[in-house]
């Protein structure tokens, strides 16, 4: 998904930019002038990478770093005078003028961020299902003679290889092991 979003006042800043994140193979989902265009562009992905200068049409990044509330990893690409009056820490510097490598790098590295902070957002399981799993594999290590590891490692091989999460397979396995708690597990 292209979560990257390139904002400049200058159409050819934007466009300089762009291309050189598209020369390291980061395609660019938005670019804007305005803060206002970052802002609603950011809500509709769920977050992303703004790649920015330091003044827009409408407002500076300081700013548009605070309208944003940590809804994305800001780059920020501005002089060195003016990157010196940058006080907020969670904006990421970067000097003109601008290397394609280090761009790109530094880019990349957003994502990643970004990418993980996506997954500690995702819906964990539920006490029930962390429950139903435990219960799975403490059948597996009765009738198995399994140790918890192994038990764990079984269940997740048998979610795998059957394309299905781990707490169906938990319910699958408890299924069949409380119907014959005397057969085998193998």
């Amino acid at each position: 998904m292209n979560r990257v979003i390139v904002a400049f006042e200058s159409e050819k800043n934007r466009q300089q930019i762009t291309n050189l994140l598209a020369a390291g193979n980061i395609p660019v989902g938005y670019t804007c002038r305005s803060g206002g265009e970052v802002i609603r562009s950011i809500k509709t992905m769920g977050g992303g990478v703004v790649v920015c200068g330091f003044k827009l049409s409408d407002m500076t990044a300081f700013e548009l770093a605070e309208n944003l509330d940590d809804e994305a990893q800001m780059l920020l690409i501005a002089t060195p005078v003016q990157l010196a009056m940058c006080e907020n820490e969670e904006i990421f510097l970067l000097p003109t003028p601008v290397n394609g490598g280090v761009l790109c790098g530094s880019v990349g590295m957003l994502l990643q961020m970004e990418e993980r902070l996506l997954r500690k957002a995702l819906p964990r399981r539920t006490p029930e299902e962390e429950s139903l799993i435990r219960r799975a594999k403490q059948l597996l290590m009765e009738h198995g003679h399994l140790t918890e590891e192994q038990a764990h490692r079984m269940l997740q091989r048998q979610s795998m290889d059957n394309g299905m999460k781990m707490v169906d397979t938990a319910k699958m396995m408890i299924a069949a092991l409380d119907r014959a708690p005397n057969d085998p597990v193998f």
